[in-house]
């Protein structure tokens, strides 16, 4: 296949974003690509089994350590969907969150694998969200993570060995002050950001049924607090 030299000032121009050639090369990277490590972090994949997906044509390396997201999140999409993830325990993508008197904590692989699902399937022309149990599903930890804001709830991102480790709400301080899991507490801010992340609209988020009322109402709420923040 022939490679054509691609004018980098060019496609700024005709991208109408104000940012440098140099910027438009770091967006697309960021938001249409995955590293070997972001493939690690996202799916819990050890680096050999990685080695094993490429040597199997599951999954393509573009350069060194870098894979196309839409052919990583369509392998996931395909994994689910074929249920081939069953052969690994008892792993399955519901609930992707629990709720509890004073914390909310949400498993991360569980959440994004939903989203996948959610990506891949409002696709198709006749998608109904009202119909796909995996929207229903992340409308829900959605409207629980408002909730949970508003009555001042500790709110968690959890990597799923720590989600699937607690039982009872004093086995979630166990986790936070232990070195072995990986977890990020949020406040309604980073939530925030954390929802309105370059990727969102690419992974899915914005198909979210309650996507857009979560955003505008925590936005609310944020810009409140900085506004009470700010008065003498």
């Amino acid at each position: 296949m022939e490679v054509s030299k691609i004018d980098l000032q060019k496609l700024v121009e005709a991208s109408g974003l104000n940012v440098t050639p140099e910027q438009l090369v770091e967006l697309i990277v960021q938001q249409y690509t995955m590293s070997q490590p972001e493939i690690v972090d996202r799916f819990h994949f050890s680096n050999q089994r990685i080695s094993n997906m490429r040597e199997q044509k599951l999954l393509r390396e573009i350069k060194k350590g870098l894979y196309l997201r839409e052919e990583v999140e369509n392998m996931r999409e395909q994994q689910i969907s074929g249920k081939r993830l069953e052969k690994f325990g008892d792993y399955r993508l519901t609930p992707a969150y629990e709720n509890y008197v004073g914390s909310l904590i949400i498993d991360k692989l569980r959440f994004f694998d939903c989203l996948t699902c959610v990506r891949v399937d409002s696709k198709d022309q006749n998608y109904d969200p009202q119909k796909d149990e995996y929207n229903i599903h992340l409308t829900e930890v959605l409207n629980t993570v408002h909730t949970a804001f508003n009555v001042g709830k500790h709110v968690y991102l959890f990597e799923h060995r720590a989600f699937q480790y607690v039982r009872k709400e004093e086995d979630i301080q166990e986790v936070v002050n232990s070195d072995k899991y990986w977890f990020e507490k949020y406040t309604a801010s980073k939530f925030l950001d954390f929802l309105q992340q370059p990727t969102a609209e690419y992974l899915g988020w914005t198909k979210i049924m309650s996507y857009a009322s979560i955003v505008e109402s925590l936005t609310k709420s944020v810009n409140k607090v900085d506004s009470l923040l700010e008065s003498p």
